[in-house]
Formats: C-alpha cells, sequence, structure tokens
C-alpha cells in the first residue's frame, strides 16, 4: 500500500545566521518559531511551508538534507491480515493499492519528502529494475505456470501519475478487480455473494497515522468499502496484534544497509 516512506531519510538541519542582539520584530518572531518548533517537533512542517528563497527567510536560515543510510527497503506500508478471508484475494489487494493516492498524500500532507519504493530492496543495488534478466529468468521459468503471466511482461512496482484523470482511471480499475473477485454493489455498499457489506479497520497507536488515513477512507468510500480508524494505546495495539484482530496496520519492511558493490 503505502509504499511510501525513503530509504535514506532526509534530515532538515535548520542554522540561525542572525545576531542575538538584533531588534528586527520580523528576527524575533521567526527566531521565536524556530525555537518553539524546534522544541515541539514541527519545524520541517514550519520550513517547508514558510521558509523559501524570499523574505522573510532569505539570508536567515540554511537548510541542508542529510542521509541516514543505515536502512533501505519500505519504511512504512499498510499490512493486510491475509488471515482475513476479504483479504486473502490478490485482486482485492491490489485494488485496495489502486485506490491509495500516494502521489497526492505525499504532495499534499508531506510536501514530496517521501519516495515510493521501486523494489522490496529500495534504495540499494539489489533493488529489481525492469523486466527479469536471463538469468533471473533461469530461476522464474521453472515455476512459469505458478507465477502470474504479468511477472514476466510488466516491471515490478509501476509507478502510479498524480493526475486527477488518471486517479479516477485507477479506481475504475480497482473497482473492476473487486468485481471480478466476486464483490459486487448493493444500494453503494460493496458487498459479497451472501450480502455481506465490506468493512474494515485501520488499527493504528499514533495520532500522525490518522491524517493519512482519512482521505484514503474518502477513497474506499467511493468503492463501496465501509472504513473505520481505530486509535488505541501502544500496549493495546500490542494486544490486538497478538490475538491477531485487527485488519490493517502500517508495517514495515526495512533491512540493514547492505554492503555496497566496489567496482
Amino acid at each position: 500500500m503505502r509504499s511510501h516512506r525513503f530509504p535514506a531519510a532526509p534530515i532538515e538541519s535548520v542554522i540561525s545566521n542572525w545576531g542575538s542582539t538584533s531588534s528586527s520584530n520580523e528576527s524575533r518572531t521567526i527566531g521565536g518559531a524556530i525555537s518553539e518548533s524546534i522544541g515541539g517537533g514541527i519545524i520541517s512542517m514550519s520550513y517547508a511551508t514558510r521558509c523559501t528563497a524570499t523574505p522573510p527567510c532569505s539570508g536567515k536560515l540554511s537548510k541542508e538534507e542529510h542521509h541516514n543510510r543505515q536502512y533501505v527497503g519500505v519504511r512504512s506500508a499498510l499490512a493486510y491480515n491475509l488471515t482475513q478471508p476479504r483479504f486473502q484475494d490478490i485482486r482485492v489487494r491490489e485494488a485496495l493499492t489502486l485506490a491509495f493516492d500516494f502521489d497526492w498524500m505525499n504532495e499534499t500532507l508531506d510536501h514530496g519528502v517521501y519516495q515510493k519504493p521501486n523494489s522490496f530492496f529500495h534504495g540499494s543495488f539489489l533493488a529489481a529494475t525492469g523486466l527479469p534478466s536471463e538469468a533471473e529468468l533461469e530461476l522464474l521459468l521453472p515455476f512459469k505456470s505458478e507465477l502470474p503471466a504479468r511477472v514476466f511482461t510488466e516491471p515490478p512496482f509501476e509507478q502510479n501519475s498524480v493526475s486527477r484523470l488518471e486517479r479516477r482511471d485507477a479506481l475504475l480499475r480497482a473497482r473492476g478487480l473487486l468485481l471480478e473477485a466476486g464483490w459486487r454493489f448493493d444500494d453503494g455498499w460493496l458487498v459479497d455473494a451472501d450480502g455481506t457489506r465490506f468493512e474494515m479497520a485501520f488499527l493504528i497507536n499514533s495520532r500522525n497515522s490518522r491524517r493519512t488515513l482519512i482521505p484514503y477512507r474518502h477513497q474506499l468510500a467511493t468503492l463501496g468499502i465501509k472504513a473505520s480508524i481505530r486509535l488505541v494505546d501502544t500496549a493495546q495495539f500490542l494486544n490486538v496484534r497478538r490475538k491477531n484482530k485487527n485488519d490493517a496496520v502500517f508495517g514495515s519492511i526495512t533491512i540493514a544497509m547492505p554492503p555496497i558493490p566496489v567496482g
């Protein structure tokens, strides 16, 4: 789903360049805001939305991007509980993925800071690119009858466009996949053969996750899926997961940075 975290996490470094004796109201205001923002953990958003190359930030602040390459891969993604029957059909999971508008959320909510992974090993030389190579085909062909046909015809992790028209096309494709999987629409709701509605709950233990899930919930509603967001404390979050009573959570598929080949 939201394969949205970057493998090399940008860390914004903000440096104050004005003297402490300045009597400028502008400087005091910015300095106070920076000080409060650093303490409150919101400096990234404040800098991204208010400070540009023009005043009031020009000449007063400098921003550098540092990359922490300790880990690579998918930093955060929605993970569905595959023990739940409604998530076991790959067409359903693909439809849920198509409904997630990563590009819009990344630009609107996170100021474009995240990257969409194109591999489980995104950001490293281990990442798969393009169609299977000759060496990879030698390993795959013996299992061709068991693998999806598109493994051999489509590059993995196709990128989505931020285009509204293409977003509409993605939802139409998602709708078609759900119908193929045996779901149907009844009075605007997505239901199975027995008439049971497709409902799901996102289990989270952080308020920050809600801003990602609220627009996603709206997208799911256009497909007739009723989604809710359940915010719990960490102890309850772990307890629910251990009892396997969750529908979907944010998961991470990161690995320690592998050695970089020489030459």
